[in-house]
């Protein structure tokens, strides 16, 4: 947990920060913590609440539906966003030129240790 993170009483959360405060958010939680003096606006939902992510991976796969919070289309890319800071870091913390189609940074060949990996015999990435 990062350091300050036990004032929230959340052991799992996302803590956006801002100019002007802070957003916690979960699975149940959305929590504003505003600056002194500032006055938070008050926001229509727009995206209504999930089912859960497990529930709602089962009805998708159930009923072929890709209509869901977080489809694989969007979710893949965002995991895939994640990931290249991870390698980014790990390479050093280097900005990249990141190729999708091929899954390689195009400017640092130092990463690519951190992209793919060679499987001991016997094993293979079907």
């Amino acid at each position: 947990m990062p350091e300050g993170a036990e004032e929230y009483g959340k052991s799992s959360a996302v803590l956006f920060e801002g100019e002007d405060g802070k957003l916690l958010a979960d699975y149940t939680t959305r929590k504003l913590f505003m600056q002194q003096g500032k006055e938070a606006a008050p926001v229509e939902p727009t995206i209504p609440d999930t089912i859960g992510h497990h529930r709602e991976f089962i009805e998708a796969i159930k009923s072929n539906n890709t209509n869901t919070t977080c489809n694989f289309r969007y979710g893949s890319l965002l995991a895939e966003a994640g990931l290249i800071g991870n390698v980014s870091y790990r390479a050093g913390q280097k900005n990249l030129d990141w190729d999708g189609e091929n899954a390689r940074a195009t400017n640092c060949p130092e990463a690519d240790q951190f992209i793919k990996r060679d499987y001991r015999k016997g094993w293979k990435l079907a």
